[in-house]
């Protein structure tokens, strides 16, 4: 979730730590709030992003908080397999 400047961090967390996200970790990634095991988070600290305009629209506007579930962009070639 991408972070506005004034988001609480450690209450967005706090939020975050219930079901259906109870057992997931939760840190700051390059200016987003991401939720993921251990080894996921320390795999997106490495990769290069890559941009997503279509994201970036779907999470623009007012609101507290937005959620997008968005396929990578590798996913047709893993269901294809």
């Amino acid at each position: 979730m991408p972070l506005a400047p004034d988001v609480d961090v450690k209450r967005a967390t706090a939020a975050l730590t219930a079901w259906p996200f109870d057992g997931l970790g939760f840190e700051t990634i390059r200016g987003a709030l991401v939720g993921g095991s251990a080894p996921t988070r320390a795999r997106l600290k490495t990769e290069k992003p890559l941009p997503r305009p279509e994201v970036a629209q779907a999470l623009a506007g007012p609101g507290l908080a937005r959620l997008a579930l968005v396929p990578t962009t590798d996913t047709p070639r893993i269901l294809e397999k």
